[in-house]
């Protein structure tokens, strides 16, 4: 049982490893940190109009009229 669980963990380690690999390749650390920085701060201003939070569907629904909404602040 117990080799099952440590060939278990592996797989979801190499898993997550290539996701990541995947999502940062051709970039550079400045890079990676510059998009988590701009995600970090577009979910706290998401958070601050939304401050009991929600159901997972309202979530998407919120995020998704996020650049609509964005968009209309930068015209006026």
């Amino acid at each position: 049982m117990t080799e099952i669980s440590a060939y278990l963990l592996y797989l979801i380690m190499a898993i997550i490893m290539l996701w990541m690999w995947q999502r940062v390749r051709g970039k550079t650390i400045e890079d990676i940190v510059h998009e988590s920085a701009e995600e970090h701060h577009r979910l706290n201003a998401l958070y601050q109009i939304h401050p009991l939070g929600g159901s997972w569907h309202e979530l998407q629904s919120w995020t998704e009229d996020e650049p609509k909404r964005a968009a209309t602040s930068q015209q006026t």
